[in-house]
């Protein structure tokens, strides 16, 4: 096949002939036309025949020549390109086949495809197509271009794409040893499998630099979460057949008194306690407070006695508590690292879809024909070059000017089937089965999530219901149309400082090219490199699982350290190990995603019958906390009510502080948080029309004891709740009395079981002498069964003088959790 004509350049060669059949070959050709849908759009109209004045809408052909009969001259020796009668239109010679646009064949052009980088910025195509026919029959040249400013055009980079007929012949240019272009420009000759495992290498090489950079980060942690003097080392404990969580327990029990133990880690005889104080004797005053206590009850040497034995107290000092602190800080990192694996499959949602993929019926949607707008193709590996080959190169209408179809919000959750975000509705329309309602949709999704459920109270990002604001163009919406309307929307409606924004994209893998034109749009928009960060398959390649639609994604960041920081460039710099690493300061805001990949059952791998489908999804949430200044969405509108509410219903030792990490050491106010979120996910659920009995068949029924024990609360702001978010989400309002009346059902429902248990707890004391103990699994039945709190079951009980067996309750919780952590790997 003859050279294609892929870019710009002068009238050089005398023969136009030859120029005019190369360029209307290209259009036509195995390169080209297997991802042009505007020439498939075309061809499907009138038996693969298009009119020669709607090819003159091509540019380059355009700069060629205006005259039909010209165009019809040159093509009359060509072998691929067919004719008509009358001279006015012309098709793809049927004789010759279509190669089938599946990866495999792109990965085979691919191996005849050489890397070529030193050309002068000035070089036109004509020289280079010149040059490189020296060495073999050429099929396509790629002129890799970039665009230094919003109004200016393309610029050339100085390096190429050049496609070969033979695989051979490649291999020959990319072994040419000193190349040159014009006797004086040294190029750089590769293939471009080579090239993309150089840049592999490069992306590994900055990996390791990330690495070292965590290293370097966990030494400064190591250094701020070093406390001294509050960690006491406790020797002299007899521990032979002891339930390490029951010696735990009373470890902390018995030092309660002298301080406020915080973490107690036990070896063998010895055992570790480590105070939350901010004081620096904090270890020193505890045991101090021991032995006095010792001496007030009568031994005058102040020996401290646990559980029978003598034990003696040392504060770690010098080499001993640097490695106390450094052993936890690793333990934290580690417990970080495996919440980050747990999350490692959030963005591959598993949700393999039922539905029969099947390609979509040979129907042409004409929309770009009928509206006249530039043909909009699928962009393959660094087709920089590639907006504005058609029309005038460019499309006036702006994303936000369109008509947006809104979505409605549908049920949060089916009757026996919760689900995480509701994509699957749209499966028919990604594949091609079905059409889409409108070219661009908008909704306000509600969403339950309780895979992170680990994780809500504990950090400020993740809840187990929160809403999604989605956009979706269905083949209607470029890369740079999406990125720019993303971009204007944050920068300008909402006014979010652009310096506070880290975007990423996909750098590629050994089966799929880096998304280079992503990040080009990012730079061309004025992302500087420091804000804009290459990711895995991992991170930036997104799908609805095994089998399905999936593409490359960009994700926006936002850098909450940045809001009152002086100190911008080391930020900066920090950020960088930041990204998509669950960093507490680094929230991911948005998430765009260009799908145009289909995989199927078998392996295969193939495009969309759409040219691109654009799907964008941001968290309402966390954009509160942008728009609020908060610094966690707690803080927000949407849970201070509840939070607050809960608070003034609490005796004030329990009242809500903020705290978070070791500074709430009882995890106290990380309750608050739980209850928070849980109640939200609750009360959606019930907004839906769902009861408790059909959420028990699901995971969902995991959060109902949780939020019940607090459902005495809920009644009692509930409809505050309603009227505060009514205007939002008017079901809440058309279910106000269902929702107050399931939760009064549930608060009813606890009350009997409660008072069931007390019932139960009378009985068991009057079978006890005065000041006798109530047996560990009468303790263990109350909590799961009658769902009374651990603390209000020994009030109860010491306020009758009696006390409880909290060591065997121990023993039998802990037995619980290792039962259903275990049910839980193996399922």
């Amino acid at each position: 096949m003859s050279a294609s004509v892929n870019g710009n350049s002068k009238d050089t060669n005398p023969n136009k002939c030859e120029k005019i059949m190369k360029q209307v070959e290209y259009y036509f050709g195995d390169i080209n036309l297997p991802r042009d849908k505007f020439i498939q759009e075309e061809m499907k109209k009138d038996n693969g025949w298009i009119p020669l004045s709607t090819m003159l809408k091509f540019n380059r052909l355009a700069a060629l020549t205006q005259d039909i009969e010209n165009i019809t001259a040159s093509l009359k020796d060509s072998h691929l390109i067919e004719i008509s009668d009358d001279n006015l239109k012309i098709r793809r010679n049927p004789e010759v086949p279509m190669p089938e646009n599946t990866l495999e064949y792109w990965q085979e052009i691919k191996r005849r495809t050489v890397y070529l980088k030193g050309f002068p910025l000035e070089a036109t195509l004509d020289e280079i197509s010149e040059f490189v026919g020296k060495f073999g029959v050429v099929e396509n040249i790629l002129m890799r271009k970039t665009k230094v400013g919003k109004d200016t055009p393309r610029m050339f980079k100085g390096s190429i794409f050049v496609t070969f007929k033979d695989k051979d012949q490649a291999k020959r240019l990319a072994d040419i040893k000193d190349l040159k272009f014009r006797d004086e420009f040294q190029l750089v000759n590769k293939m471009q499998d080579a090239y993309w495992a150089d840049k592999h290498a490069e992306r590994v090489k900055q990996k390791d630099l990330k690495k070292q950079m965590k290293k370097t980060q966990i030494e400064q942690q190591n250094k701020a979460h070093f406390k001294k003097g509050v960690v006491l080392k406790i020797c002299g404990m007899k521990n032979e057949d002891v339930n390490h969580v029951a010696l735990i327990a009373k470890l902390k029990t018995f030092f309660e008194p002298f301080g406020k133990p915080a973490y107690v880690n036990i070896e063998g005889n010895e055992a570790t306690i480590r105070f939350f104080s901010v004081e620096e004797d904090a270890a020193s005053s505890a045991w101090q407070k021991a032995v006095n206590s010792a001496k007030e009850n009568g031994d005058s040497d102040g020996k401290v006695i646990f559980e029978g034995n003598e034990i003696t107290g040392s504060v770690l000092d010098g080499e001993e508590e640097e490695k106390y602190w450094a052993d936890f800080s690793k333990a934290k990192l580690a417990k970080h690292d495996l919440v980050e694996k747990q999350q490692k499959g959030k963005k591959q949602f598993d949700r393999n879809s039922k539905t029969n993929r099947k390609r979509r019926a040979d129907k042409g949607s004409g929309h770009v024909a009928k509206n006249e707008k530039k043909g909009k193709r699928t962009v393959f590996d660094n087709d920089e070059d590639e907006e504005n080959e058609k029309g005038d190169g460019k499309n006036t209408e702006e994303m936000d000017e369109n008509a947006l179809s809104v979505e409605d919000n549908k049920k949060t959750a089916e009757e026996d089937e919760p689900v995480e975000q509701k994509k699957k509705k749209f499966i028919p329309i990604l594949v091609g089965e079905q059409e889409p309602p409108a070219k661009r949709l908008v909704n306000s999704q509600k969403c339950i999530r309780l895979n992170d459920k680990d994780l809500v109270g504990y950090d400020d990002q993740h809840h187990t219901f929160f809403e999604m604001l989605g956009n979706w163009s269905f083949g209607d919406c470029s890369k740079a149309e999406a990125l720019q309307f993303v971009w204007e929307f944050l920068t300008q409606t909402l006014s979010v400082n652009p310096s506070h924004l880290y975007t990423t994209y996909f750098g590629g893998n050994e089966i799929h090219d880096a998304d280079t034109e992503t990040r080009d749009i990012w730079q061309m928009m004025g992302v500087p490199n420091t804000h804009l960060f290459a990711c895995n398959a991992e991170r930036n390649l997104w799908s609805l699982g095994d089998i399905g639609p999936f593409g490359t994604c960009t994700e926006i960041h936002f850098d909450r350290r940045m809001i009152n920081s002086k100190d911008k460039k080391s930020k900066n710099n920090e950020s960088q190990t930041s990204i998509n690493f669950d960093s507490p300061h680094l929230m991911e805001l948005w998430n765009i995603v260009f799908m145009k990949y289909n995989r199927h059952r078998d392996g295969r791998i193939t495009f969309l019958s759409s040219p691109l489908i654009v799907d964008t999804g941001m968290g309402l949430e966390r954009l509160c906390t942008i728009m609020q200044n908060c610094n966690s969405t707690y803080e927000t509108d949407l849970f201070q009510p509840l939070i607050n509410r809960m608070s003034e219903l609490s005796p004030h030792s329990l009242a809500y502080q903020g705290r978070w990490g070791h500074e709430d050491s009882n995890e106290k106010d990380t309750a608050f948080r739980i209850v928070s979120d849980h109640i939200r996910t609750i009360v959606a659920t019930f907004a839906e029309g769902l009861h408790i009995t059909s959420l028990e068949r699901g995971s969902l029924a995991k959060l109902v004891p949780l939020v019940t024990k607090q459902l005495v609360c809920v009644y009692l702001f509930i409809v505050n709740n309603l009227l505060f978010k009514g205007d939002a989400h008017p079901d809440l309002r058309i279910n106000e009395r269902n929702i107050i009346e399931k939760v009064a059902n549930e608060e009813r429902r606890l009350w009997a079981q409660q008072d069931e248990g007390f019932k139960h707890i009378e009985n068991i004391l009057g079978n006890l002498a005065r000041g006798g103990t109530v047996p560990g699994d009468c303790v263990y039945e109350l909590i799961y069964k009658n769902r009374i709190d651990l603390d209000s079951i020994k009030e109860y009980v010491k306020n009758r003088g009696f006390s409880i067996d909290e060591s065997r309750f121990l023993d039998l919780a802990e037995n619980r959790r290792r039962k259903q952590r275990k049910e839980h790997i193996s399922s």
